[in-house]
């Protein structure tokens, strides 16, 4: 009779599974790696050396750390084989290495790591380990859906920012520079100047964040590479249901260049994730839609019309009037409207460095006037931030804590070498 005992596979790394997966929130792959690597009590690029004995070597000619989020083959390669050395398939459908090829890399992810100090805190209280939503390293992505708030991306305590994809091996709710916890709610619903300064942005960055969350949970279900993309399917079945009168209608409608779309409509390939959220909306159908066939049908309401024309546009080449140009603007000046060159450029709808050179004697009243408006507004600001500095320092007082500079600066979530939250302090000793 046979002893043998039948010892089944073992992996080559913990098996740990990914967190969220086909939600709004599902981890990224480069949390997954980090975590991964902080599970195994070493570095990152001990990971990424395991990941490259398994064949080719991968990233061996960037000079910095790789971005495994990003659109590209090598990317989705880095996760097949990270998922066979921890023998997790889900591992497969992070990131976006599977869209290599449709989507475009530019302007896609984040330089910067952001998050949601009040969602580190939900998972900590519900014991879910410290990780990163794919959704939070989009460029596009900037109000967190679950709390109201602009995502982070400076320590509040030291005031460093940490590029996405880094090596160290600290937690991933921590900063990597002093190391400090940035798992933080807001005390009394005090906003940073990061907040004001979008206050006016609420809608349209809570609508793109949503289509960008049902987006990623769409495709984290999936570890197929996308169809052809089906804009042109997309497009005809919103001239055929009455939203745009004809294609060139619908790229008003969807605030895109007419020769954008027509470039992707005609000529395929790689579309940025804008011009793909931008169609979706227009054309009210899911965004996952149309990258994947089987998706189409789904119904995912995306940004509401009257919302499109807030949203970024894309750059349209075009020849100008700039004497017309010229006379709007001294028209504008002499309404008494408080504005940049910038907010009058965009008015306008031609390029800031362009409208600079081109207004001539008009420029330097234009900055004269903004140099003054933000006087105000730093004052205004200033202002505000005294007035939550006495919350905080009443707070302080009512729970028996010292108070001093630092604890203020803690409870407000900002940098304590900031120096308006220093003349803050002066301000409300008065």
């Amino acid at each position: 009779m046979d002893t043998t005992t039948h010892i089944p596979p073992r992996s080559a790394l913990f098996s740990q599974a990914p967190i969220g997966l086909g939600t709004d929130l599902t981890e990224s792959l480069e949390s997954f790696t980090c975590r991964l690597a902080r599970e195994h009590r070493v570095a990152r690029r001990a990971i990424e050396q395991m990941v490259n004995r398994l064949g080719k070597p991968l990233y061996v000619d960037d000079s910095g750390p790789p971005r495994l989020d990003s659109p590209t083959e090598l990317a989705a390669e880095f996760g097949r084989r990270l998922a066979t050395l921890a023998m997790q398939p889900d591992v497969r459908g992070l990131g976006l290495g599977r869209l290599a090829g449709s989507i475009s890399t530019m302007h896609t992810l984040r330089q910067y790591r952001a998050w949601c100090g009040d969602c580190f805190c939900d998972n900590r209280a519900a014991g879910v380990p410290a990780h990163l939503p794919l959704v939070w390293s989009l460029a596009d992505y900037q109000r967190c859906l679950k709390h109201g708030q602009v995502l982070e991306t400076q320590c509040p305590c030291c005031g460093r920012q940490s590029v996405a994809s880094n090596s160290w091996s600290r937690e991933i709710d921590h900063c990597p520079w002093c190391d400090k916890d940035m798992a933080r709610r807001r005390m009394g619903g005090v906003p940073s100047f990061a907040h004001m300064a979008r206050r006016h942005d609420v809608d349209v960055d809570t609508s793109c964040s949503r289509v960008l969350g049902q987006f990623i949970a769409q495709i984290s279900r999936l570890h197929a590479k996308p169809d052809d993309c089906a804009v042109a399917a997309a497009v005809d079945s919103a001239v055929a249901r009455g939203l745009a009168a004809s294609r060139a209608k619908f790229s008003v409608r969807a605030g895109l260049p007419n020769s954008t779309v027509h470039t992707v409509i005609n000529r395929g390939g790689s579309t940025s994730i804008t011009v793909l959220m931008r169609v979706a909306a227009a054309a009210d159908v899911s965004m996952a839609g149309l990258l994947y066939s089987s998706l189409w049908q789904v119904d995912v309401r995306g940004v509401a019309p009257a919302e499109l024309s807030r949203s970024p546009r894309l750059r349209v080449n075009r020849k100008h009037d700039w004497a017309q140009i010229r006379r709007e603007a001294m028209a504008a000046l002499s309404a008494g409207e408080s504005v940049s060159l910038q907010m009058l450029a965009r008015k306008l709808k031609v390029d800031q460095s362009y409208f600079s050179a081109q207004i001539g004697e008009v420029r330097e009243e234009i900055l004269e006037r903004a140099r003054a408006s933000r006087a105000a507004d730093r004052k205004r600001r200033l202002e505000e931030l005294t007035a939550s500095v006495r919350q905080a320092r009443e707070c302080l007082i009512a729970n028996g804590t010292r108070v001093s500079a630092r604890a203020i600066s803690e409870v407000l979530s900002m940098p304590g070498n900031s120096p308006y939250i220093r003349r803050a302090v002066k301000l409300a000793r008065r």
